[in-house]
């Protein structure tokens, strides 16, 4: 008999509680459904390339629905600030930072930052019967959008190691630190009156450096490409590979490899 009474006893605890669970929780869908702390428009500024409307219109899609069936995510405190930067950078890779308010009249307010091109990623060096498809990279080598068909040197270009069909949201080089000394390298080769033109990589470690003229500089980017630079600077002036005037290398190749062995190969008269 006393076991059917504590059975009886807890019985009536687990439905008071399981009621007074339902009720909190209808409590709390009312109120995460209040007007007043709603999401009710998405506006993005900073962007000057990118559509502003295309923008708030992916950014209003991920807000429709709710958690659980439940909870909108138009709620000011738990709508999904991750999700929003996720799927814009995902469909929108040019964008490089964000930063989300929410303002007092109940709008969703997003400024955004966008990549500046730096420099080209091209998937073939080009000839007279065939034209590349070229992108742009930023300072850090990333990979964020179809470029336009220029004529001349307008950006700096490279080739090589990434995916041909698909290069978008990718990088040059897995370290942004990598490709950082890599352009430097590119900036310090223009301070010794020669004139780089674009660079191919066979793998994330070997680069060839075609300059005006036709030569090419060799080189292992394992090594410290300050100590690289160095050594090229001595290699040209000790042996006056490059004219005062016209920048144009006086050798077929430099092959910097080798450490404080260098190598080259004069043109032919």
């Amino acid at each position: 008999e006393q076991k059917k009474q504590a059975r009886k006893i807890l019985i009536i605890r687990l439905s008071i509680f399981f009621c007074v669970c339902i009720v909190l929780l209808g409590f709390g869908v009312w109120l995460s459904r209040l007007h007043s702390i709603q999401i009710d428009t998405v506006t993005v500024s900073g962007a000057t390339v990118l559509p502003v409307q295309d923008l708030e219109r992916e950014a209003q899609k991920v807000l429709v629905g709710t958690y659980a069936f439940m909870f909108p995510k138009t709620n000011v405190f738990i709508y999904p600030q991750k999700d929003v930067e996720r799927v814009l950078s995902e469909k929108f890779p040019r964008i490089k930072t964000f930063t989300s308010t929410i303002t007092d009249n109940h709008i969703l307010s997003i400024v955004v930052t966008e990549r500046e091109p730096f420099a080209l990623w091209c998937d073939t060096i080009p000839t007279d019967s065939i034209i590349p498809q070229c992108y742009f990279l930023d300072r850090d080598g990333f990979v964020f959008d179809h470029a336009p068909q220029f004529s001349g040197n307008a950006y700096f270009k490279y080739y090589g190691i990434l995916p041909y069909e698909a290069p978008i949201g990718s990088y040059y080089l897995s370290s942004t630190t990598r490709f950082h000394e890599l352009s430097t390298f590119v900036e310090t080769a223009k301070s010794l009156n020669i004139t780089p033109l674009y660079m191919t990589a066979k793998d994330q470690n070997s680069f060839e450096l075609y300059v005006f003229g036709g030569g090419k500089i060799l080189f292992d980017a394992t090594e410290n490409l300050a100590k690289v630079s160095e050594r090229l600077s001595v290699l040209l002036k000790t042996q006056n590979l490059v004219p005062r005037e016209g920048g144009e290398l006086l050798v077929e190749y430099i092959d910097l490899r080798f450490g404080n062995k260098m190598f080259f190969k004069p043109k032919l008269p």
